[in-house]
């Protein structure tokens, strides 16, 4: 008798032939899909007790877009992402979507046949029918913000998205590297109409610019080298949800003048076609630049700028509101005992020591420092000893501090001392060392050369 009907999805046929021998052997009843599309479709016509996909497919459709079309189609399912790129930060988004658990590639078969059987003891898959309602996204996303949103300043980012939410316009984003961007645009979408509906993150930064017009717009067959058929972009398999272009100041002029177009006339033409193809997005972009800056720099279209922030959101740094610190290590804390199957607590020293600290990488940061805690610690209670800093030694002060002194030397020589070290470890490499520090590169340029320092092109 069969133990569970499975379903795996990977875009590498060899990944899902591998998976089902192994989990055949294992007595469960698998089926496999190599696509978005494949799967939408098998999970609409068949339950499943577990469903593992992938995170890195090359298709529209990606592993965490598709996790949350699945959470509203087979709410009964139990939802597993694979991914080659082990990343607490890939994990969150899965946790908060609605997947019971992640695993990295390579993993050993000990490793998946205990994740999917753990999965699988506790899914009630095959009595729930195909209609069980889904609980609504957005009363679970106001939840999660809800929890974490303790300073004054969050509670008035959320205030405003509330307000603008319903709306169709656009909304632009910005503050620091790390800070939550998504997450906030993540909520906008699911308190708005279009909630049931796709959501669509694209970061413009992450994408060759050779590439992005394909991915955004995308292509007919034969257009160019490699195109083997016909692809949608973003702005089309988006049309009637949100799309998210996150890094949006990373755009080179030629795309700028194309999604100024689209945001206009709301049309666009596929690369290698002539036909006019309209698209019905609602756009939130985000951006950890200085836009207006960028705009007197001549890197930026004013009028694109003017079309993008018709509403503004700035989240401030994780420093501006300390108050929402224990309420995230609480949150984060639970993701990793879950993930971990733990029951660690935190310490009142560890909170107090972190509340204390600057965080220049902002959340993500505190994510990476609880998570090496809860790694290497022994016991099960995380204390201040267990912390560790990477970007700075926190061991003494950074700096040598004889009372009375200037106080703008003591800064200026501190300052330096930490574009020094993010310049060292990230081996000169100016985007890295921006990264470290959560700031841009722009604006590491202006201080390295301010501290009268060098560094070497990447």
């Amino acid at each position: 008798m069969s133990k569970g009907n499975i379903l795996v999805i990977d875009d590498e046929l060899s990944m899902r032939q591998y998976l089902s021998i192994l989990l055949k052997k294992e007595g469960y009843t698998v089926q496999t899909a190599k696509n978005g599309a494949e799967a939408i479709d098998l999970v609409s016509k068949n339950r499943y007790a577990v469903i593992l996909t992938d995170y890195n497919m090359p298709e529209a459709i990606d592993g965490i877009h598709l996790l949350a079309k699945l959470r509203q189609i087979a709410p009964q399912s139990k939802l597993i992402v694979i991914t080659a790129f082990a990343s607490t930060e890939i994990a969150m988004k899965a946790l908060e979507i609605g997947a019971v658990d992640y695993i990295s590639k390579p993993f050993t078969m000990a490793e998946i046949r205990n994740i999917v059987e753990k999965a699988n003891d506790s899914s009630t898959a095959t009595q729930a029918p195909l209609s069980t309602p889904t609980a609504k996204p957005a009363t679970q996303k106001k939840s999660l913000l809800s929890v974490i949103s303790e300073s004054k300043s969050m509670k008035e980012v959320l205030a405003i998205a509330d307000k603008i939410a319903t709306s169709d316009s656009t909304v632009l984003i910005s503050g620091e590297s790390g800070v939550g961007k998504e997450v906030v645009a993540r909520y906008i979408h699911e308190k708005s109409n279009r909630s049931s509906n796709d959501w669509f993150p694209v970061n413009c930064g992450a994408i060759p610019i050779t590439l992005l017009e394909s991915e955004l717009f995308g292509h007919e067959k034969g257009s160019f080298t490699g195109a083997n058929s016909l692809k949608k972009g973003y702005f089309e398999v988006a049309s009637n949800g949100t799309l998210f272009l996150d890094e949006i100041g990373e755009l080179p002029e030629q795309m700028q003048v194309k999604l100024l177009r689209v945001l206009q006339e709301k049309t666009f033409v596929r690369v290698g076609g002539t036909t006019q193809l309209k698209t019905n997005v609602r756009l939130v972009a985000a951006t950890n630049k200085n836009l207006r800056e960028e705009m007197k720099q001549g890197r930026f279209r004013e009028d694109l700028y003017y079309r993008l922030n018709v509403f503004e959101i700035y989240i401030p740094s994780l420093r501006e509101r300390q108050k929402d610190i224990p309420r995230l290590l609480h949150l984060f804390l639970k993701q990793l005992n879950a993930q971990y199957d733990k029951s660690k607590t935190i310490g009142e020293d560890a909170i107090e020591t972190l509340g204390n600290y600057h965080f220049p990488g902002n959340i993500r940061e505190l994510k990476n420092i609880l998570e090496r805690a809860f790694v290497l610690s022994k016991d099960d209670n995380i204390t201040a000893d267990a912390l560790s800093f990477q970007d700075v030694d926190t061991s003494s002060s950074p700096v040598d501090i004889h009372l009375p002194a200037n106080l703008d030397e003591v800064l200026a020589e501190l300052e330096k001392q930490y574009l020094t070290y993010a310049l060292l470890k990230s081996n000169n490499q100016r985007r890295k060392a921006a990264e470290l520090l959560g700031i841009s590169e722009r604006s590491l340029r202006y201080r390295i050369t301010k501290a009268g320092l060098s560094e070497s092109e990447d």
